[in-house]
């Protein structure tokens, strides 16, 4: 029943009252009337993008195990430049100490900033290293996620 101005009120579309006006709809897709070449080609396309994320994720680690090493060797000769200045620093203080009216007190104080700034070159690669750990760790475990998505795919 259509209430006086032709419209169908809430209760009688629910209650499937005469006046509902059906719609057609299937129940379920046809997947018969894509050939075999469309899967082939849809499944290409989806191996290749799966190919080329793993080969972009694999450069990316590349990258990172290469800064690893080049910053390791920055580090050590800046470590070994600060032992450098530290150990002609001591041997000017030795000397300082057996003369009379030495400067072993400019040379102490260039020994402790020496010191803190061989702690801080140590300190400041260790978080390098640790940020360039943690992408690492993300690259590894995108590439398992692509894998393991390979493996479903396969099954299915």
């Amino acid at each position: 029943m259509v209430d006086g101005i032709g419209f169908l009120t809430p209760l009688q579309v629910i209650l499937g009252m005469p006046g509902y006006l059906d719609y057609d709809v299937p129940d379920s897709v046809d997947y018969d009337i894509y050939s075999q070449s469309s899967w082939d080609e849809i499944d290409g396309f989806l191996e290749q993008s799966i190919h080329n994320e793993k080969e972009r994720l694999e450069q990316q680690l590349e990258q990172i195990y290469r800064q690893l090493d080049e910053r390791e060797e920055i580090h050590e000769e800046k470590i070994e430049s600060i032992e450098s200045e530290i150990f002609r620093q001591k041997e000017r203080l030795d000397t300082a100490e057996r003369r009379p009216g030495n400067d072993d007190v400019q040379v102490r104080q260039r020994l402790k900033e020496l010191y803190q700034e061989k702690r801080k070159a140590k300190e400041a690669v260790w978080q390098d290293k640790q940020n360039l750990l943690q992408e690492k760790r993300s690259l590894v475990r995108e590439l398992r996620e692509l894998e393991e998505s390979r493996g479903l795919e396969e099954l299915l």
